[in-house]
């Protein structure tokens, strides 16, 4: 299975999304999959550092048309013949997640805001919540998974502890 991450990092934007996105994609090779990031070449971006896990990337230009970058991302999908496409990017939103459904790839949103409206195969925001809230409520399909609150932390090998007395 191929996966295409399209995630920016940049000394602006910061390198969370990034490394939430390396957690996962870690994950999936692990499990014979592969991965592609594809991300705007930004100042001081950290895109290039997936080569050290044995993950490709492709820089795609800087844009500030989100039709014009998901227009890139879903040729690029398309020609890597992609299963799937995670987006972890404020940029992109119901309209956009619309777009890539349309075209048949699965798709994984990675969010951080609980009213925010999608249109995903899977909803992933690993952010704690209170036991009586209900994050998310009329504002995605019936069909999306939702993997939500803190037990979905995408967390770095290193901090990983597999056995309770290591704590």
């Amino acid at each position: 299975m191929l996966v295409v991450f399209r995630v920016d990092s940049s000394a602006e934007i910061g390198y969370g999304h990034l490394s939430r996105c390396l957690v996962l994609a870690n994950l999936l090779r692990s499990r014979e999959h592969t991965c592609l990031f594809i991300g705007q070449r930004l100042p001081s971006n950290k895109l290039e550092s997936v080569s050290n896990y044995n993950h490709k990337y492709h820089f795609i230009p800087q844009t500030h048309d989100i039709q014009d970058d998901r227009a890139i991302v879903l040729d690029i999908a398309h020609k890597a013949n992609a299963d799937w496409i995670v987006l972890d990017s404020y940029a992109y939103e119901f309209n956009s997640e619309f777009f890539f459904k349309e075209s048949n790839i699965r798709l994984l949103v990675i969010d951080d805001f609980p009213d925010k409206k999608h249109y995903c195969d899977i909803l992933l925001n690993c952010n704690y919540f209170k036991r009586d809230s209900a994050p998310y409520k009329g504002c995605i399909p019936a069909f999306t998974l939702k993997l939500i609150g803190v037990s979905y932390f995408l967390l770095r090998d290193e901090f990983v502890r597999t056995q309770s007395n290591d704590v």
